[in-house]
């Protein structure tokens, strides 16, 4: 829509994808200069496809589900991302205007489709952004709540039950709701600070799936594919690959300038504090009743949620002799 309004108008440009702005040439492809800063602007977008993982426990048939939910969202949200890039870039009239506006999509909107329709447009805005929000914040609860099941948190007596009434992790969802709210109220009147924890919010997610990518490569040969499971197959080191040489070039750009000094402050404190959290918690369990650990029964999401639903493989079960007895 965005597209054919800024073309039947007259409006679109699309010298804009080559242009530089008002940025100048000079410099342009320099080392974390304007184009290594821009190709990174991904990280803002292509975040949360893993949140589908952190539903596996109430996904039927997860080892099948979560990883292609997992493709199906980078796919969606890079080819919808781009296109709607593609088209503002198109439509924009005055760069210069543009660029010095607070609020460029909106300005953009209002200067193509008029004041009534960017009203619409910007409420869908909304809509998906508090539906991003919301999957957030379900899919920390559940993190949060799989930490407390195996005793990794403070307070994890508290956060690991699930309450009949709700039949899922009330007091974790509560937790996840209530605790980033603080730091936003603390900053909320200032803009460089809210842009910063944004920043951080970014640079975690990277040194996370760094982490991951690394721990799975020094196994992955020692991984064996099970039949009719999801498995890379034969594109697995190409994939490890590439992950790795964009999350070194994501880091190199997320660490290199002092733009994002602040940002990496933030994101310094948080691993440290969870590093702190973690090695207090682990020494305290560890010094339990026999360095026991337990995980704490009846509080499973997957046993609430296979309660209600029958799992299909339960029909399969055949039955054995063994010793003389019945073995299921």
């Amino acid at each position: 829509m965005l597209f054919a309004a800024a073309l039947l108008a007259g409006q679109g440009n699309w010298d804009n994808l080559w242009s530089t702005g008002i940025v100048a040439k000079a410099g342009w492809f320099s080392w974390l200069g304007p184009v290594m800063l821009a190709t990174v602007l991904g990280s803002f977008t292509l975040l949360g496809f893993e949140t589908a993982a952190n539903f596996a426990e109430e996904t039927q048939d997860p080892r099948r589900v979560v990883p292609k939910s997992m493709i199906r969202a980078l796919l969606a949200a890079g080819i919808l991302g781009m296109i709607f890039l593609i088209a503002a870039a198109v439509a924009t009239g005055d760069v210069a205007a543009t660029t010095a506006d607070p609020a460029p999509v909106a300005f953009i909107l209002e200067d193509v489709l008029g004041p009534s329709i960017e009203k619409v447009f910007l409420f869908f805005i909304c809509v998906s952004m508090f539906c991003c929000g919301l999957i957030t914040m379900a899919t920390n609860a559940r993190v949060v709540w799989a930490m407390a099941r195996d005793r990794r948190l403070p307070g994890h007596q508290f956060l690991s039950r699930v309450p009949k009434a709700t039949g899922g992790p009330s007091w974790a969802t509560v937790l996840a709701a209530v605790a980033p709210t603080v730091p936003l109220i603390a900053v909320r009147s200032n803009t460089d600070a809210l842009i910063d924890m944004f920043t951080a919010g970014t640079l975690m997610p990277t040194i996370t799936y760094t982490g991951v990518v690394l721990l799975y490569a020094s196994v992955a040969s020692r991984l064996r594919p099970e039949p009719g499971y999801f498995h890379l197959g034969r594109w697995q080191p190409l994939v490890i690959t590439g992950a790795l040489v964009w999350l070194a070039y994501e880091l190199i750009v997320l660490l290199g300038p002092d733009l994002f000094r602040a940002a990496q402050g933030y994101a310094l404190i948080v691993v440290l504090l969870g590093v702190i959290v973690f090695g207090l918690m682990w020494l305290l369990e560890s010094r339990g009743p026999c360095g026991a650990r337990r995980t704490p029964s009846g509080t499973g999401l997957a046993r609430r949620w296979t309660s209600r639903r029958p799992n299909k493989s339960a029909a399969t079960h055949t039955r054995r002799r063994d010793k003389g007895r019945v073995v299921l």
